[in-house]
């Protein structure tokens, strides 16, 4: 590096941190010549002010750490502005440090000793562990340089190769999602000045609404026949009452039907020979026209004969990359904004995309599955589709045999979290689990599915009925900020809100609460409206 080059380095303290339309706030570094009384210094060695920055002052005997102690950091970005004497020059940024590193201001580490080739013993090795792990806190942290990313880790996420070394990070285990900020200094020779540290609030996932509010939606059929659709919307409508109104309509369009595509627009014959199901277009129109925004479970498989569904491998290697370009090229069209859950419920047994669907197990892997969500999102990006948000989503039981990391594509392929949530299991149980392993990701999380029905409740040997398991669900809900957008499965007489009139008064009790009036926060082409 050149020692008279600055850099700036970005920390992206969430999963979905992208560039945020809020103001940097400066972090104080220098107050009157002086190191800013803000900071305090734990451990060996210190900083200095030198013209205009902080330069680290390094010491034989061991590391130490310059504290920022006003404040926690939680979700945000940090930008560090910062320049190296020596292209090895070494530092670092803490982030998320827990309470004890107060405790400990103004003590010092045990002294480092090294032998005559300056290498470190064993037994100094073990006394600086501690002091080496603590850098990484924070569930995921992302790192970039002058725009250029550098490394991204989630500890929590499944996958990393084992811990080999004592100075690679740990990967198990639960972080802290709030901490302190600190600069480190290094060895004897590692100069390094900081010139600048900023902080600013990440920005909302896509169409994410406040904190505090929650989308109403409601998973409903008849969507093929404009009329029987208004119909429905109607009698749900007359149930759930007018307030408050309706944001989201959750449907399904599986990528064949009957043997035939369930393609965007109409096609006398599709590219590979095969024939046309009908246009999903006309379903979305159907949403946009009583003022719905769809969220459409967009699924790999063939219904109802689920044996013959196209395999995921075929779909990596380009062979049906014609029709992922009609949706690309139709959604494009729509330009209004849609939620796409793709293959959803994939941890079940029910469906051919999962490891563990039944009549063939061996059919596809969740390999296979990672690589297909990544292979689509990734095609829908380079073609510059910017009105889907994705949604990776779940089912509660839990019953395919491989679990629900197994199937995770990455934080960078997610806009929004999901977990169908019925009366087979009693709410706070399943989305506890759920929120134990991805709550801390920074992503809003969607019910797209939600209701009671005997089917499901057989299963459930705990059930207090239907009216206490709405109550139970709301109560999550609204103990859960993360939780942002409830659709109601109204799919049919044995579904139906309105089924049981206990379930309905409760219903329509906990509905109307201001927190689920929240209108739609997004525009067209993916632009953002609404009070954020």
């Amino acid at each position: 590096m050149n020692r008279y080059a600055w850099y700036s380095l970005l920390l992206m303290l969430t999963a979905t941190a992208t560039a945020a339309p809020d103001e940097w706030r400066r972090l104080p570094l220098i107050t009157d010549g002086k190191i800013d009384a803000a900071w305090a210094q734990v451990g060996w060695g210190g900083s200095v002010v030198d013209d205009g920055s902080l330069r680290t002052e390094c010491d034989q005997r061991g590391m130490g750490l310059l504290l920022y102690q006003p404040e926690k950091f939680g979700d945000c970005q940090v930008r560090v502005v910062y320049r190296c004497e020596k292209p090895t020059s070494n530092a670092g940024v803490f982030v998320r440090i827990d309470d004890g590193v107060v405790a400990r201001i103004g003590e010092k580490s045990p002294e480092v000793r090294r032998d005559a080739k300056g290498t470190l013993s064993p037994q100094m090795l073990d006394k600086i562990k501690q002091a080496s792990i603590i850098a990484l806190n924070g569930e995921r942290i992302t790192v970039e340089v002058d725009g250029t990313r550098l490394s991204s880790l989630d500890a929590a996420a499944a996958g990393h190769p084992p811990r080999k070394h004592w100075s690679e990070p740990i990967r198990e285990g639960k972080r802290p999602t709030r901490g302190y900020l600190g600069l480190q200094n290094h060895d004897p020779g590692d100069v390094v000045w900081f010139k600048e540290v900023s902080v600013r609030p990440c920005t909302p996932a896509k169409y994410e609404p406040p904190d505090g509010t929650t989308y109403h939606g409601v998973c409903l059929p008849g969507y093929w026949k404009a009329v029987e659709f208004a119909a429905n919307l109607a009698e749900y409508r007359k149930a759930a009452g007018e307030r408050p109104p309706l944001v989201l309509h959750s449907w399904f369009a599986h990528c064949q039907e009957n043997g035939k595509w369930r393609t965007w627009h109409w096609m006398n014959q599709t590219p590979d020979g095969g024939r046309c199901a009908g246009p999903a277009q006309s379903y979305a129109e159907v949403s946009r026209k009583h003022g719905l925004v769809p969220v459409i479970a967009w699924t790999w498989m063939e219904f109802p004969d689920r044996g013959r569904s196209p395999r995921l491998q075929d779909l990596v290697t380009g062979k049906y990359d014609w029709y992922l370009d009609d949706w690309i090229k139709g959604l494009k069209e729509f330009r209004d904004p849609v939620f796409i859950r793709l293959s959803h419920e994939m941890d079940g047994d029910w469906y051919p995309y999962s490891e563990g669907y039944k009549k063939d197990p061996l059919r596809n892997t969740t390999r296979d599955y990672v690589a297909c969500w990544r292979y689509v999102v990734d095609r829908f990006r380079k073609a510059d589709v910017t009105n889907v948000a994705w949604v990776w989503c779940v089912n509660g039981d839990r019953s395919g045999g491989k679990d629900w990391p197994d199937y995770y594509p990455g934080d960078e392929y997610v806009d929004w979290l999901a977990i169908d949530v019925y009366s087979s299991r009693n709410p706070r149980e399943v989305i506890r689990q759920f929120l134990d392993l991805y709550g801390k990701k920074g992503k809003p999380i969607m019910i797209p599915e939600g209701g009671t029905g005997p089917e499901q409740t057989r299963w459930n040997k705990r059930y207090a009925g239907d009216a206490a398991w709405v109550k139970e669900l709301f109560d999550v809900i609204e103990a859960t900020p993360q939780l942002k957008a409830l659709c109601w499965f109204q799919w049919g007489k044995q579904w139906n809100v309105e089924r049981d009139p206990a379930q309905l008064a409760e219903f329509q009790r906990r509905i109307r609460a201001a927190r689920y009036g929240v209108p739609f926060h997004g525009g067209r082409d993916g632009a953002r409206t609404g009070g954020l």
